[in-house]
This record gives structure tokens, sequence and C-alpha cells, in this order.
């Protein structure tokens, strides 16, 4: 028996320090991959030698279920340690080696990775990589509608001078107005314009923004007049005129925007369309951090073409083992707050309940002994 207890004993301390000797490495590997870049830390955390530590790990953990009672016995630990074998086993099911296995063994043939280059009002699924070597097809295709920059807008200023010479100057904001003196009528900016345009075949007239800013820049402003007599009139200043002089031609007003009005790439949009065949299955427009998700795969934003705007290029990348991965950070985040906070927090309700029952216990007694005693 104790021959027994004491080889349990070391077989104990072996899988702790094996699995403390692991962790260590995991972290001195993350900080390695840091450097390394994407490309090169995703060939590194797919290879060999890795393959075999993150399965060692993996079976460590269980080993550790298996040999430790207070793993399983105390929810919390039971909770973090399946939460972790649940993102280990998913991380390695969506791996390239995982997708093999897949195709191999269970007849599942599906792309990890690549990149999908869709050309405006063309169906695509060929799936490339980024060297630009097929990988695959898609079981269904996609088809870009429409694709579209939206930037950073530069600040620009509206300039006012009266025929005395006056200037006033204020921010090319919505909302933004001017009291001018005398007889002047109150000016307020109502709509901003990156690429004013006029749609002359509706009644009225209808000035939109056009949102294809790729294919030339119109800045304006619409101006609201207000006379001392309270009649409002509706004017329009662009900033590609010299200046505009309003119907009581007392005053010029000139917007003065910087000369690329048009900053950073703030945000890209693609208006898609899967279909297979003559059936549309599904239709979205994505931009960055907000993918298409279809057909077992998820469809990001990535790049375009930075030229002519013709193209938009989507990073494709297979769902499988993300539902498990989904799991496990769960219930390992169940599992440190069930640890750290709610333990605690039922021991204090736990505790003061009996706390409760106790003086009730001691406050029925006494009135018992207090009973007896009048008798």
């Amino acid at each position: 028996m104790q021959t027994t207890d004491s080889t349990i004993k070391r077989v104990r301390r072996a899988v702790m320090a094996a699995a403390l000797l692991l962790i260590i490495l995991l972290w001195c590997l993350s900080m390695a991959g840091a450097f390394l870049g994407a490309q090169k830390a995703r060939l590194f955390f797919n290879s060999i030698p890795l393959i075999i530590y993150w399965w060692a790990l993996s079976s460590l953990i269980i080993l550790g279920l298996l040999i430790f009672s207070r793993l399983t016995s105390k929810p919390a630990l039971l909770l973090i340690h399946a939460g972790c074998i649940l993102v280990l086993l998913g991380a390695m099911w969506s791996s390239q080696t995982g997708h093999q296995l897949q195709k191999k063994y269970l007849d599942i043939d599906k792309i990890p990775e690549g990149y999908l280059f869709l050309y405006e009002g063309r169906d695509e699924n060929c799936v490339v990589s980024d060297q630009l070597v097929e990988l695959g097809k898609l079981p269904f295709y996609l088809r870009l509608n429409d694709f579209r920059i939206d930037y950073y807008w530069a600040d620009g200023l509206l300039r006012i001078e009266t025929k005395n010479g006056e200037k006033w100057e204020i921010p090319d904001q919505v909302g933004q107005g001017l009291d001018l003196p005398d007889d002047l009528p109150r000016l307020k900016i109502v709509r901003r314009f990156r690429n004013f345009r006029i749609d002359l075949q509706q009644e009225p007239v209808v000035a939109y923004d056009d949102p294809q800013a790729m294919l030339g820049y119109n800045p304006a402003l619409e101006i609201e007049l207000e006379g001392p007599d309270g009649r409002r009139e509706i004017g329009y200043v662009f900033a590609q005129q010299a200046g505009h002089t309003f119907p009581t031609d007392k005053f010029t007003a000139v917007y003065d925007v910087p000369t690329h009005p048009l900053r950073d790439i703030r945000d890209y949009y693609s208006d898609l369309t899967v279909f297979d065949g003559d059936q549309i299955l599904a239709r979205r427009i994505i931009e960055v951090n907000h993918p298409l998700h279809y057909g077992g795969y998820h469809f990001y934003q990535s790049n375009y073409d930075n030229r002519q705007g013709q193209y938009t290029v989507l990073s494709v990348t297979s769902d499988t083992g993300l539902t498990m991965v989904y799991v496990g950070y769960f219930l390992l985040c169940l599992g440190v707050f069930w640890q750290l906070w709610l333990r605690h927090i039922l021991t204090y309700f736990k505790k003061s309940r009996f706390a409760v029952l106790g003086e009730a216990e001691n406050l029925d007694a006494r009135c018992r002994t207090s009973k007896s005693m009048d008798q």
C-alpha cells in the first residue's frame, strides 16, 4: 500500500513539473512568435515539433484531471482545466494539419485559409495563397456588387467677407452658425458634402453626396440664411470656386478646404452576394471587423485595389474548431470567475445564513429558559 501511494505521489510530482515546464515553454514560444511576423509565426506554430508540443500539453492537462481528484471535485478548477483542453483541441482541429487529417480520415475537404480576389460584377470561388497559388474552390460563388472606400475628412473653414472688408471664419461643421452685423442675415451650415452632386431628373432638384469619391472630389457646403425679417433661403458654397456671392450681394462666402481633403482611409465596404447557380443564398455589406460568415467560412475585408478601386481582397478562414475554442474560453472565464469571486460570495452568504440561524436558535433557547423559570 505504501509503495502504491509513493508511486502515485511521484507520478503527480512528475506531471506537475512537466506541466510547469511546458507552460514556461509556452510563454517563451509566445514571446518568440511575436517577433517573427504573422506568416512566419503561423508556419512556426504549425510545425511538427510544435504539433508534438500541443499534444503533450493537452495530454498533461487531461492526465492531471485523472490523477488529481481535487481538480474534479472543485467546480472552478474543473471548468478552468476543461476550458484549456477545449481551447487547445479546437486550435489543433482548426490548424492546417487538422484540416489534412479531416480530409484524409473523415472526407471533409475544407480550405484552412487563403484569399479571394473579387472584381466588381464578376463571380469568383477560387481561393489562393498570399503567393497567388490556387488552394481550392469554394462550393459556392461570391459576387462583388459594389466596393467603396470611406476616408477621414480633413476640416476646412467657411470664410465670410463683406464689401466693407469685414471678415469672419467658422469651422465647416454642420450646425455652426454666424450672426452677421447690421442688416445682414444669420448664417448656418446645414450640410457638408464631400462630393457634391445634383439629380436634375427629380422635381424639385435634389442635392446629394455621391459616395463614389474616387470619381472626383467636389466639396461643398449647404448654407441657410435667415434674414432680419425671418425669411430663410438656401445657398451652396463650393470649394472649387473662387467665392459665392449671395442674392443680397452684401457679402461673399468662400469654402476653404485643404488641397487633399481626404485623409487616411477609415474603412472599406464590399457589397457581396453569395449564390449557387441562379439562386441567391445570402447578401451582405462587409467591412473591417464585420465579416461575412457563410458555408463554414468567415470572409474578412483584407485589402483592395489602391489604384483604380476595381477589386477587393477578402481573407477566407475556415470556421472548423472555432465553436470548440469559444466554448473553451467561456468555460475558462467562468472557472476563473468562480475561483476568484463566486466561491467567496457563496461562502459569505452561507456563513451569514448560519449566523442568522444560530442567533434564532439562541433566541429560542433563551425564551424557553425564561418561560420555565417563570413557571
